[in-house]
């Protein structure tokens, strides 16, 4: 009799002491047991936030419910701990990074030459290299039985400057110098065309449009060279055959977004240049240590990593959703 009363006290023991971490993680625990848990240990405060968020999804499927019910909260956390802990994820990083160093060396001179030789490329095929846009004057047309204006027509010295100029497409706008900011306003501007052949400097005129000429009208071409600041934008050059802004084109998109997008000394996007330009095999170290992490993870656990591979499909589906 007195062994079956120190069987029962022990049990009554171990359940108390557990703080509920015997429970399955289907049943929420209490305030107390919660609070228990976080004075012990406090990495318990975010594990039990993922509990809890994984024991609504496996509420939602009596499946669910049969496979994962049997873990308790204490194999599911220290699971949580092994895989979350610090040394052990930098061993794992030391382990791999060898093996990963012999299958992809330092990119980086590599990278940095890829760059510089595509900026220069961009630099020297600038549509602004094959012609010369400049404001030169106004050329007004009158009624012959009032002498008003009829039409203001605006001049612009065009000037190649690589030979001869097939086709040309740029925007201007008329800004006052006060207000000018330098850009032409995305939806404004003026479009200009020039479908004949530009071998030398020549002037060629554009009919003003209506909320230009209102003003335009009673203005020399010296008081608009006062007053006003001429933005020109030039939109393609065609010579030889060739629309120039095409040969831009030829640069690789990993390393047009580093040349819009990166400071010097920044490169956001050599990963991508070294998958586009140099490698296409080439994995990041994130990419190529993930699934070895994912193998680690499941040989410590493989019913706990089952149970979170299926909640995170889930959660991803639910985003995509949203």
């Amino acid at each position: 009799m007195k062994e079956v009363l120190l069987i029962l006290c022990g049990l009554i023991c171990m359940c108390g002491c557990s703080n509920g971490l015997n429970k399955s993680i289907i049943e929420p625990l209490t305030v107390d047991e919660i609070k228990a848990n976080i004075d012990k240990d406090s990495s318990f405060a975010d594990f039990y936030k993922i509990s809890e968020e994984v024991r609504a999804w496996m509420l939602q499927s009596n499946i669910n419910q049969a496979e994962y019910g049997d873990i308790t909260y204490k194999r599911f956390f220290e699971y949580y701990k092994k895989i979350t802990d610090a040394d052990y994820i930098r061993k794992l990083e030391e382990r791999y990074s060898v093996k990963y160093n012999r299958l992809y060396p330092d990119y980086t001179a590599q990278v940095d030459s890829i760059v510089d030789y595509w900026r220069a490329y961009r630099e020297d095929n600038r549509l602004e290299n094959y012609v010369h846009i400049e404001f030169e004057k106004l050329w007004k047309e009158y009624y012959s039985y009032s002498g008003d204006v009829r039409e203001v027509n605006v001049g612009f010295k065009i000037t190649p400057l690589r030979g001869a100029i097939q086709q040309l497409i740029f925007r201007y706008e008329i800004k006052s110098k006060i207000s000018n900011n330098g850009d032409i306003d995305l939806f404004g501007g003026n479009r200009c065309l020039a479908s004949s052949p530009i071998t030398t400097p020549q002037t060629l005129y554009w009919k003003a449009d209506y909320t230009d000429e209102r003003y335009l009208k009673n203005m020399t071409t010296s008081e608009v060279k006062r007053d006003y600041d001429i933005i020109i934008e030039v939109v393609e050059v065609r010579i030889d055959d060739i629309n120039i802004s095409e040969r831009v084109d030829n640069i690789p998109h990993s390393v047009h977004m580093a040349l819009e997008y990166c400071e010097d000394g920044d490169n956001y996007y050599a990963d991508d240049i070294i998958k586009e330009v140099i490698n296409p095999d080439y994995m990041t170290f994130y990419e190529y240590i993930e699934p070895k992490y994912e193998e680690e993870a499941k040989s410590i656990d493989p019913t706990i990593f089952k149970m979170i591979k299926a909640f995170d499909e889930h959660s991803s589906q639910e985003d995509d959703s949203h």
